[in-house]
């Protein structure tokens, strides 16, 4: 073979890889969320090779890849080729992997604890008849294929209709959201009037022996150490054992809800056992059942806990992360407004009402 056409060859063979590795190149970030828990997210790249800045470009779909990214360790983690990117919105999560159904499975470095995904993705059974009772008076309730509530008497009298939301808040007072979802506030006559009257129910403590409890964070050199006693009655309390422990790295504080690195509670008045983590630029909450999720920021002081995700609000554990404003409840309800600028309501139980 000559050397020129030895040259030639060389040439060939450079260009054909440097096209191979152009081929599987990809860039841009589309379609981007998050796990249940924060600990990762994923999105989808196009692939250079195909890429498409025409008229018309924003109708089509394109190949490319679906990239898992630690949130934590902040380094993507998986991958995968995918025919269209718009694939990466109907990704599953489970306890280990990204995937989806007859495609890509990405393996994930920690677990994703299986009961968080459960509560995220449950739906509550729908209920379209059932009893009201407030200090002796009774109603029935009925649900109609639009969504709407009927209340009817013992007579099956009809007495409110095309209401979107009933329930009691106090001895003697209904919140209800009516059919232009506005807040009222009915007595126990489904009488209206300006305001619900608060009214404080009596306290029935547990007579004899009740469980107590004490927390404690304990500071050593590397980690935060979280211990836990119980005892009965008393609060003499000498049997801590070691919960679990958090790494000191980019923590700037941490503490339990009350603000302090000390909780007592018993049974008689349970207290959520979180522990806040600020690192700064980010927030976690830790839970010893499921661990630590993670946050942009955690308002500690409403209840239930305000978080905040890529510009987005929820409740932790009572409502997705998708609000571009989320109000504090009164009583059942919270104002929401989605990300269609959209507003309405939100109950304890994370229904929307629009």
């Amino acid at each position: 073979m000559s050397k020129k056409l030895k040259i030639i060859v060389v040439i060939l063979v450079l260009v054909f890889i440097a096209a191979i590795i152009f081929l599987r190149q990809t860039s841009g970030i589309y379609y981007k969320s998050y796990s249940p828990d924060g600990q990762y997210s994923c999105y989808a790249a196009v692939s250079n090779s195909f890429s498409y800045d025409g008229p018309f470009s924003k109708f089509g779909d394109q190949s490319g890849k679906v990239f898992v990214y630690d949130e934590i360790e902040k380094k993507i983690v998986g991958s995968a080729p995918v025919e269209m990117i718009s694939s990466v919105e109907y990704s599953e999560w489970d306890e280990t992997s990204l995937s989806s159904r007859g495609g890509y499975s990405i393996e994930l470095p920690r677990k994703i604890n299986s009961n968080l995904i459960t509560k995220y993705q449950k739906s509550t059974p729908v209920l379209n008849q059932w009893s009201l009772t407030i200090q002796g008076e009774s109603y029935n309730v009925h649900r109609n294929k639009s969504n709407r509530l009927t209340i009817k008497d013992k007579n099956e009298k009809t007495l409110l209709k095309d209401i979107k939301y009933i329930a009691q808040i106090n001895n003697d007072s209904l919140q209800v959201l009516n059919e232009k979802t506005e807040i009222i506030y009915l007595n126990k006559h489904l009488k209206p009037f300006t305001e619900a009257i608060i009214t404080t129910p009596p306290f029935y403590g547990v007579c004899g022996n009740v469980s107590t409890y004490s927390l404690k964070i304990v500071e050593s050199n590397n980690y935060y150490i979280l211990k836990k006693a119980e005892s009965f009655t008393n609060t003499n309390f000498d049997n801590y054992k070691t919960i679990d422990s958090i790494n000191k790295i980019d923590v700037k504080n941490i503490y339990f809800l009350n603000k302090k690195r000390q909780l007592e509670h018993d049974g008689n008045f349970p207290a959520l056992e979180y522990v806040i983590i600020d690192f700064g630029d980010s927030f976690g909450i830790f839970e010893e059942q499921y661990g630590i999720q993670y946050f942009d920021h955690v308002d500690s002081s409403t209840s239930p806990i305000k978080v905040k995700r890529n510009g987005l609000y929820g409740y932790y554990n009572s409502t997705r992360i998708k609000y571009l404003e989320l109000h504090p409840y009164v009583f059942n309800l919270a104002e929401i407004k989605n990300s269609n600028d959209k507003k309405g309501y939100i109950d304890r139980l994370g229904k929307e009402y629009y």
